[in-house]
């Protein structure tokens, strides 16, 4: 209650004196609160002319408080001194010459520009008006922090696209956190025991000491226990640690996220300055200290799943290598045994039915085995990627089943196909898969199979291979790819193994690609994939 009655004094003393003030004294009274009040940097200078009658410097008449938020000086510190015994460094800076031109002409001028010395790293937005013959008015506010956060993200998005690996990739973010939060050191953190010890990766470009150090045991309570970001502007100002700022050197000022993989915290990114930080943290700086910490722990995850499946990918290989090799010949022994049966069967024809029986599955059991043996060994030889001209190639597989397009009664069309970057030989056994898949499976009389490519919106090139066959029921949109998959009714149609689509995945796959059965094409059956293009 006391509190209301002594804030509605104050202002009734306010609104009082200001009752007793001059129009003109009202006036500035109200101006310089409105400076003082407002969010942007505003400052008054008039020229300093040389005897020449040219602009050379400018004199400070008045400053407002957001002068010091965003250079860190007061505005009494500046008024009635020179422009360039304040700011040295304006001296060869582009935005001097706006000032001089603003003076001369009374034109205004607005203008980002970026400032960076020793001591300020800052993005601006300036604006320069002449209010009056004798001075201008310069007015400024820093949009540094929105546009370093943004930058760094899109940095971050960047590398998290690439392939690099993970020593790399930790590297990378270690290096745009330092620079992004303007510190001296940066650190990945592990633990062994109760000690927190920090590896360092990236150091400035002056020289510092980047040997290794114990993480403070403070600092390391909160980020590696409690899990949380920590962070402040200057030791002193941190009650736990401003005691001990000689031994915590160079952690003076600090930000730093855990590293959280399957729930557990496995380490940190800390970065940190030999030197006192002149403000807080702000939300924005957290959240990309924390945004940090996830990616690197995603991508220790990626790497750990990328590992394991490279491991199983091992592990089948070996398995259809030695499955193929030790069933190849119980197989064939048992197709010549069963022959050699029906040669002695030939008068029982019950009997050869099931003899001709046995020979088959034994024939369609080394097929198979054959087949899982090219699955597996594709791209064993190796890839080479090269600049394919689609068009070129998809004419040299048609060519190669000219009878059985001939056969078909068939049409063959080519649409627009623009290059792409591949493996010539892998690609020409998707391509000659498709096409095998189509003549196999058409049921048309007048079949028609169209080569073409369609851009998205994204500028993507999707590449397909229709027909206006049977078309494949969209509840088998996935189930075609898997390895010996054979749908309802496909044995009457031929003797595939259930393979060539499988292997058309994998080496799409392989090849930075996707694949995948159009379902909303109702006419027949549209294969899709995409490939990077050769630009």
């Amino acid at each position: 209650m006391s509190m209301s009655t002594s804030g509605q004094t104050s202002n009734g003393a306010q609104k009082q004196a200001l009752k007793m003030m001059t129009a003109e004294e009202r006036s500035a009274y109200l101006n310089q609160e409105m400076l003082d009040s407002t969010l942007f940097g505003m400052l008054t200078a008039k020229p300093v002319y040389s005897d020449e009658g040219e602009v050379v410097d400018f004199e400070y008449l008045n400053a407002n408080p957001a002068l010091y938020r965003y250079h860190g000086v007061n505005p009494e510190d500046v008024i009635g001194k020179r422009m360039l015994d304040v700011f040295p460094d304006l001296r060869d800076h582009p935005t001097l010459q706006f000032y001089k031109d603003v003076a001369v002409s009374g034109n205004p001028a607005a203008f980002e520009s970026e400032f960076v010395t020793r001591d300020l790293d800052a993005y601006m937005l300036v604006s320069i008006t002449r209010t009056h013959a004798e001075f201008i008015t310069i007015s400024f506010v820093e949009v540094s922090e929105t546009k370093r956060i943004m930058d760094a993200l899109s940095r971050l998005n960047a590398f998290s696209a690439s392939d690099m690996n993970l020593d790399d990739y930790i590297e990378n973010v270690l290096s745009l956190g330092r620079k992004t939060f303007y510190a001296t050191h940066a650190y990945r953190v592990h633990c062994q025991g109760d000690l927190c010890r920090t590896v360092s990766v990236s150091v400035a470009e002056e020289e510092v000491d980047s040997k290794d150090v114990l993480l403070p045991e403070t600092i390391s309570d909160q980020l590696m226990r409690e899990g949380r970001i920590v962070s402040f502007r200057h030791v002193a100002d941190d009650k736990t640690t401003k005691d001990r700022a000689e031994e915590i050197r160079p952690f003076l000022n600090f930000i730093g996220a855990p590293v959280s993989v399957s729930s557990e915290i496995s380490g940190a990114l800390a970065f940190c300055s030999n030197r006192p930080r002149a403000r807080d943290y702000t939300d924005n700086e957290l959240e990309l200290a924390k945004t940090l910490g996830e990616a690197v722990a995603a991508r220790i995850r990626l790497n750990g799943a990328r590992l394991l499946l490279e491991q199983r990918n091992d592990d089948l290989k070996r398995f259809s290598t030695v499955v193929s090799h030790d069933l190849k010949a119980p197989m064939r022994h048992m197709k010549l045994l069963s022959e050699l049966l029906m040669d002695r069967i030939k008068d029982d024809e019950e009997a050869q039915a099931l003899g001709q029986e046995i020979c088959d599955n034994a024939a369609e059991a080394q097929a198979m085995i054959k087949a899982l043996r090219d699955f597996s060994e594709l791209g064993d030889s190796g890839v080479t990627l090269e600049k394919v001209d689609l068009e070129a190639l998809c004419g040299q597989c048609v060519s190669r089943y000219a009878e059985e397009i001939q056969a078909c009664n068939a049409e063959v069309e080519f649409g627009r196909l623009p290059p792409v970057i591949a493996d010539r030989i892998l690609l020409g056994q998707v391509i000659s898969n498709l096409l095998a898949n189509a003549l196999k499976y058409a049921r048309s009389e007048n079949l028609k199979i169209t080569f073409d490519c369609e851009t998205t919106m994204m500028g993507q090139s999707v590449y397909s291979i229709t027909d206006n066959g049977p078309g494949i029921d969209a509840r088998y949109a996935e189930r075609v790819f898997e390895l010996f998959r054979q749908l309802p009714g496909s044995k009457a149609n031929g003797d595939g193994e259930g393979v060539g689509l499988a292997a058309c995945r994998k080496i799409i796959d392989g090849l930075g690609g996707r694949i995948w059965l159009d379902t909303t094409y109702q006419s027949g059956a549209r294969f899709c994939f995409t490939l990077p293009a050769s630009n």
